[in-house]
């Protein structure tokens, strides 16, 4: 926290001196907090489009140093400030500092999974980053839809058989959640997240 201290001190004669300082307290560093966008797009995880982050650093004291770091698939890169974020600071009546990060959707164009990593050293010497205080931010940006491959069988083919056995090559490019088998319009079989991890995608079905 931030303290005030005072001394006041009186002679015989009736003349005072007061002196007073000014000190912080700071021994766990920066906090971190989500705007409600940010939460949301974080539980979710899986994303359909890029989006933007908006994230507060607080601080009983002065960041002396900030860097904002963002990997995708394992690559990393420097954010830089003005171009791939905005910052603004402001102060409470008690005088801690808050320091918002406005990280734009176009640092997430591409699809892949994300992390983004916010570090600062303060003036109490405080190195502090969201993953330290298990504010991790990490989420995956999918755009394109699975791609799905159908062999044993071919559009307007005939046969002359009592039953075929189809195989479904189903991929995309971060992870499948399920697949349906419809036949004339009726639901024919399901596949659920683990059957199509454990398969790698490829599933059979008997006509």
């Amino acid at each position: 926290d931030l303290y005030t201290l005072s001394v006041s001190a009186a002679d015989l004669a009736g003349n005072v001196s007061e002196e007073t300082l000014l000190f912080s307290v700071n021994r766990f560093g920066s906090a971190y907090l989500f705007d409600s966008k940010t939460q949301e797009a974080l539980d979710r995880f899986y994303l359909d489009r890029p989006t933007g982050l908006n994230v507060t650093e607080i601080n009983v004291d002065t960041l002396e140093f900030r860097e904002i770091t963002c990997g995708r698939d394992g690559e990393l890169c420097r954010l830089r400030q003005g171009e791939d974020y905005r910052v603004t600071q402001s102060d409470s009546k008690e005088g801690w500092k808050a320091y918002t990060y406005e990280i734009g959707p176009e640092n997430f164009r591409e699809d892949g999974f994300y992390t983004v990593t916010i570090y600062s050293e303060d003036k109490a010497s405080n190195r502090s980053s969201n993953g330290i205080k298990e504010k991790e931010i990490a989420f995956a940006v999918d755009t394109a839809p699975p791609s799905v491959v159908v062999t044993g069988v071919e559009d307007q083919a005939r046969y002359y058989d009592t039953g075929r056995t189809v195989t479904i090559d189903i991929r995309d490019n971060l992870s499948l959640l399920c697949a349906e088998v419809w036949l004339n319009g009726r639901l024919a079989d399901t596949f659920d997240q683990e059957e199509l991890a454990a398969s790698g995608g490829i599933v059979t079905f008997s006509l």
